[in-house]
């Protein structure tokens, strides 16, 4: 599509000139380096190939839009179509987990890594209901201090009550890191899923594959056994836990797998996080509801908004986000009036819990409730809500209201 040292202009990113400085190939598609013209930021601009589906790449867009609120996930920032291609923008990142060699690494760096994609994987699947089912190096990508992010949702797969996903056709995915039941089935499950985890970070730990002979199976056991036997003497005491994780992740059978990515005998719960965290965990589950409720209605499938705002409401209660998601939609879907209803409750319940106005999405519904207001011409009220509001921040952070 494009050559390196092309300047382009990106209409989804607001039609701005970018310098094509690298091109790679991927098996569905290409990725770019993008610079802009000041030279300051890089993007990647991920492209479809052509025979490629629309409606797939929509999905894609969706499921990565919703595991984005994690921080352990690439941030996408904008998606369209390219000469006919439909391409999506994240921040570039210098390298992958495919790009570093364990041994120059920390300990308490491996470790971090490991929670932290443990964390993700954990709450992708069984918060979210998302299977990746391309969990590979290539596809965590590593910033400057080491942080992993998770990408590439190109095959990924949305599924009910953590049930298997059933593949219509043959099972996508990079055939070093799938489960060996894959090649006799179309069972994605999380099972499947630990178990390409498992190879990705026995590869990082190790510098090499433990099946890379398919056909001696009995010689890449022995040789695994005893790359892990000098794996735990060069780590130490302080990662025999997660060596043994991972060692059953990487087990043919799937029986021997772990249930989910939390560690056993650990006092650490890396996917639901500790109790004094329990509220930022349901926070970031809320945002990740009300970004996906957000696609659809970027898509104007207002129903399908509405229905995953109220299925949400009705299991997590009257959250300002979700009511202020839904105000919104019903200003687009509906009438103003009921939007104002929604936006009134929302704000309400910001306003008696006071402490909230310290963060600025919880002052979205706040906002939008001034709007409607204002566009039914009832400016004072639209002045009351936005006083009452102004007056909570100030005192919150310690300025005289008077």
């Amino acid at each position: 599509m494009w050559s390196v040292g092309q300047r382009i202009n990106i209409e989804f990113l607001e039609n701005q000139e970018f310098i094509v400085v690298k091109r790679l190939e991927g098996g569905m598609g290409y990725v770019y380096k993008v610079v802009d013209s000041s030279l300051v930021r890089s993007y990647s601009i991920k492209s479809l190939k052509q025979t490629m589906s629309s409606d797939d790449f929509k999905k894609e867009c969706q499921i990565f839009v919703t595991a984005s609120l994690h921080e352990s996930c690439v941030k996408p920032i904008g998606y369209g179509l390219i000469d006919l291609h439909p391409a999506i923008a994240y921040p570039w990142y210098a390298s992958s987990l495919e790009n570093h060699d364990s041994k120059n690494w920390e300990t308490a760096e491996i470790i971090r890594l490991i929670n932290e994609l443990m964390n993700f994987f954990q709450y992708s699947c069984f918060d979210l209901n998302i299977l990746h089912c391309d969990i590979k190096p290539s596809n965590i990508l590593l910033d400057n201090e080491k942080k992993a992010f998770v990408t590439d949702f190109g095959i990924s797969k949305m599924i009910k009550n953590n049930e298997c996903m059933h593949a219509p056709h043959a099972v996508a995915g990079t055939r070093e890191y799938m489960a060996p039941e894959l090649l006799f089935t179309n069972e994605q499950t999380v099972k499947s899923e630990l178990y390409s985890f498992g190879i990705t970070i026995y590869e990082f730990l190790t510098g090499e594959h433990p099946y890379a002979n398919e056909i001696d199976l009995e010689n890449n056991l022995q040789r695994v056994s005893k790359n892990i036997k000098i794996l735990k003497k060069r780590v130490g005491k302080a990662m025999l836990l997660y060596i043994d994780f991972i060692e059953r992740c990487i087990s043919i059978e799937s029986s021997k797998r772990p249930e989910n990515f939390k560690l056993n005998g650990s006092a650490k719960n890396l996917g639901c996080l500790q109790p004094d965290h329990k509220e930022e965990s349901r926070r970031t589950l809320i945002d990740s509801i009300s970004m996906q409720a957000s696609y659809y209605r970027k898509e104007n499938n207002y129903i399908k908004s509405e229905q995953i705002l109220h299925d949400a409401i009705n299991s997590y209660g009257k959250d300002p986000v979700l009511l202020n998601g839904l105000g919104i939609t019903y200003a687009d879907s509906r009438s103003r009036e009921e939007a104002i209803v929604q936006l009134e409750e929302a704000s309400e319940i910001i306003f008696e819990a006071h402490g909230l106005l310290d963060s600025l999405l919880y002052l979205d519904p706040i906002m939008n409730l001034s709007i409607q207001y204002r566009c039914t011409t009832r400016h004072h009220d639209a002045f009351v809500v936005l006083n009452r509001a102004w007056q909570i921040f100030r005192k919150h952070h310690g300025c005289p209201v008077n």
